[in-house]
């Protein structure tokens, strides 16, 4: 599925540098398709939505790899590391960095 996805995507941003020649992101593509204000939105959706979602998915990841391997002895791992990550990260960066230096 994931391959066929980015089939689609190879495919998209073919078509559209052919009939664009010029160096752009996906700002440029969606200015030229839609206008600035949805331009102005992808580009800052596309640096939110993995900055947002990206731990969350490592951490559920790492659910499943310890899921796997152990057979349900790790059940809530991703949820105690948020919980002890975040008063972290709340309280101050500084305490966050050391205590994630040690471990």
């Amino acid at each position: 599925m994931a391959f066929i996805i980015a089939l689609c995507y190879i495919s998209t941003y073919s078509e559209l540098a052919l009939m664009m020649p010029k160096a752009g992101s996906i700002s440029t593509y969606t200015t030229v398709a839609i206008g600035h204000f949805p331009a102005i939105i992808a580009a800052l959706s596309a640096y939110v939505a993995p900055t947002v979602f990206g731990a969350l998915a490592e951490l559920l990841l790492l659910q499943n790899v310890l899921d796997t391997i152990t057979n349900g002895s790790f059940t809530n791992v991703a949820f105690i590391i948020i919980w002890i990550f975040t008063p972290l990260n709340v309280f101050g960066i500084d305490l966050f960095a050391s205590v994630q230096s040690i471990i």
